[in-house]
């Protein structure tokens, strides 16, 4: 059985997709992405959950989840196109500041 974290929507996080957006992205916490698994009414009763990173946008962008497999967030949100270009940009983004960490950490610098 998986453990997963629960957080409310009112993290304070460095990344989100956009205003509509179920899908949140947090720098400080790269495995993972946050997102509902659950129906909600508005944007102030969403509870989003922890889920590792190789789960958003596991198959492919535009391409539905296979028949049979569980659904990971609410509506598919982390199998839509829009949030496979987010976590394109989000790991371009840690690799550019890893690269960068690690220029600065070397001994040839």
């Amino acid at each position: 059985m998986q453990s997963f974290l629960v957080l409310p929507v009112l993290i304070t996080v460095a990344f989100c997709m956009s205003e509509n957006s179920d899908i949140v992205l947090d720098e400080s916490r790269p495995d993972v992405f946050y997102c509902p698994t659950k129906p909600y009414t508005d944007d102030s009763k969403k509870i989003l959950t922890a889920l590792p990173i190789a789960k958003l946008c596991e198959y492919g962008a535009g391409k539905k989840r296979p028949q049979g497999s569980p659904q990971d967030c609410f509506n598919d949100a982390d199998e839509m196109p829009l949030a496979c270009d987010e976590k394109s940009r989000f790991m371009k983004r840690l690799k550019i500041r890893k690269d960068a960490e690690n220029l600065i950490n070397s001994k040839d610098f």
